[in-house]
């Protein structure tokens, strides 16, 4: 598995933080990229027989949600450098811990 060899018996740890950063399959694989699902196929939602009904909703709202702010709100923009922005990193998804922005 990626190079190493993984014995019978042996304990695997799968790291879900990891999930979709694969620098080998995602460029910028450390950037937020929303869209990010064009550049390889995303399995949260299940595949094939086990693909779930809600996936195509849970998909289309944040795109809405963030598309009706910004159309709304036109002169919103982020108040601080990227680099001033607070990641959270010890929970299993990843995200900010807030976004201040100038409007």
């Amino acid at each position: 598995m990626g190079g190493v060899t993984v014995h019978a018996g042996e304990p695997v740890l799968v790291d879900l933080p990891a999930a979709n950063r694969d620098p080998a399959v995602f460029r910028d694989a450390d950037t937020l990229v929303l869209d990010r699902v064009q550049e390889a196929p995303h399995l949260a939602f299940g595949h094939g027989a086990h693909f779930r009904a809600g996936a195509r909703p849970a998909r289309l709202e944040p795109e809405a949600a963030v598309g009706t702010l910004l159309e709304r709100l036109p002169t919103l923009k982020r108040s601080v450098s990227g680099s001033e922005l607070r990641w959270k990193t010890e929970a299993m998804i990843k995200g900010l811990h807030e976004l201040p922005v100038d409007w």
